[in-house]
């Protein structure tokens, strides 16, 4: 646990700087950080640890979606984050009563734990600290610390029993509340578990944001309650909630929504387009895994929708056509992120359309797509010069010449090219010149050859390649990638 060695580190020398402020304590008597750190207890966290402190699991949340480079912790960040710990606490203002505390005073000293707090990036760390002292826990909780964090509650963490609605106890939620969290998922709840969820959730009716249900038994009266309490709730994500009808969206959406993800929910179809169209006119992001909408519903958007709508996801949609795709970039002519994933019919016609009408288009998706060929891809090249991130996994028609069209390019950042299996060495050639690319995949690939990844050691930019399942690609050649490539990120 690096991050922890960190924490023991910093904090020595935090002791370190008191040496000159007061005598030595004799050899044997150590602080209390070092004796929780050497018994090795505190980074041990079971799965139980949450439900018997009251917490429930959380999700990290990266708010760059288009990163998909980790973050790794090595001993030049940790000297960095040393650097940056020293210059915050030479800041600190230093009192007489301060030089006269001992060491194991000190690490109650809430101002000197907050900076070494600052350095803990994983939440089950934080988690862990949070379990050895109250005044550890009560510095630890404030809402600073917990940015970027989601909290997952699901059912049975939540509730004292597994019986039925009316006899499940929901547990004291104040310790979520007290942290500030404006996101949350609520995974597994009934209509009345939803109400417990709420009433026990002090602050939930000004503090939430966001909210996220996933597998859940609730029905139309159980999210219009929801939406009617929760009036700050302007991000909505609906998953596998299959109790939820079009109705139930008719009288729920409220014009405060501006991000709506609706995922394998069965009733959804061509009118929920048209709740939304009606009932959101702000939304900016919509995203829907929707497998009964039609081409027709795509068209409804009002005007006021195509100025503020700028990133649509239509996921698995096997009845969306060209002509769909037509009727939704007519609509939505500012979208600058469009994904089509899984939308199985959609063509090079359906590209040619994208190309022509959505000349803002920064981020485009057509995995899972076979209908397009080389064409539809030399449409992009030639329409779309601002595109920074493109996906074409099993677009099992693009070959080399499809490669070639995107050399021009010079803007792309991300590109993926999984399972493309009649793509070459001349192909990839042609990528070396994408010279701001940062992330590459050719994973299942297998005519790639050292030969044409040799062309990809100038991309100077690059953090990440991946080539899996590329069956040409031995060790020889990876040794070779790694030498010239010292930047980046080989998954192999």
């Amino acid at each position: 646990m690096p991050n922890l060695a960190f924490l023991h580190q910093t904090f020595s020398q935090t002791l370190q700087k008191t040496d000159s402020w007061q005598s030595r304590k004799s050899s044997q008597q150590e602080n209390l950080l070092e004796i929780k750190m050497r018994e090795n207890n505190i980074i041990k966290i079971q799965k139980n640890v949450c439900n018997n402190s009251n917490d429930c699991r959380f999700n990290s949340k990266n708010k760059n979606s288009n990163s998909k480079i980790p973050r790794f912790i090595n001993d030049t960040n940790v000297n960095k984050d040393i650097k940056s710990f020293n210059d915050k606490l030479g800041s600190l203002t230093i009192t007489s009563s301060y030089k006269k505390q001992s060491k194991e005073n000190l690490v109650l000293r809430k101002d000197i734990m907050e900076l070494v707090f600052e350095y803990l990036p994983n939440v089950n760390d934080k988690l862990a600290i949070t379990l050895t002292c109250k005044n550890w826990k009560e510095t630890l909780y404030q809402p600073k610390f917990w940015k970027n964090i989601i909290p997952r509650l699901e059912r049975r963490d939540m509730f004292t029993n597994s019986g039925n609605d009316s006899t499940a106890c929901c547990i004291d939620l104040t310790s979520l509340a007290s942290r500030g969290f404006k996101e949350v998922i609520v995974s597994g709840v009934s209509d009345l578990e939803l109400c417990e969820f709420i009433d026990n959730f002090s602050g939930s009716k000004r503090q939430l944001q966001s909210i996220s249900l996933d597998s859940s038994n609730i029905t139309d009266t159980g999210l219009e309650v929801m939406m009617e309490h929760l009036v700050n709730i302007n991000r909505l994500q609906l998953t596998s909630c299959n109790n939820i009808t079009e109705r139930g969206l008719w009288n729920s959406l409220s014009p405060r929504i501006t991000h709506l993800d609706i995922s394998d929910c069965i009733c959804v179809g061509d009118d929920t387009v048209a709740a939304i169209s009606q009932q959101t006119p702000c939304i900016s992001q919509l995203k829907l895994q929707a497998y009964h909408l039609t081409d027709k519903s795509l068209g409804l958007f009002s005007l006021k929708q195509s100025r503020a709508l700028t990133t649509v996801e239509l996921r698995c949609c096997w009845e969306v056509t060209d002509a769909g795709v037509s009727n939704l970039c007519r609509a939505l002519p500012n979208l600058v992120s469009l994904s089509l994933s899984g939308c199985s019919r959609v063509t090079d016609a359906g590209v040619a359309v994208i190309s022509d009408c959505l000349d803002k288009l920064k981020d485009l998706d057509l995995s899972w797509c076979p209908g397009i060929t080389d064409d539809g891809i030399q449409k992009i090249a030639t329409e779309l010069p601002k595109l920074e991130y493109l996906n074409l996994d099993r677009c099992v028609e693009t070959t080399d010449q499809g490669l070639a069209h995107l050399s021009v390019l010079t803007e792309l950042r991300s590109l993926t090219l999984r399972w493309c299996i009649y793509i070459g060495d001349y192909g990839v050639k042609h990528l070396g010149s994408l010279i701001n690319l940062q992330l590459l995949s050719l994973a299942g690939c297998p005519s790639v050859t050292g030969r044409g990844l040799s062309h990809l050691v100038n991309l100077e930019n690059l953090r990440e390649l991946e080539l899996t399942n590329c069956l040409e690609v031995n060790d020889d050649i990876m040794g070779f990638l790694e030498n010239h490539l010292t930047g980046c990120q080989l998954i192999y």
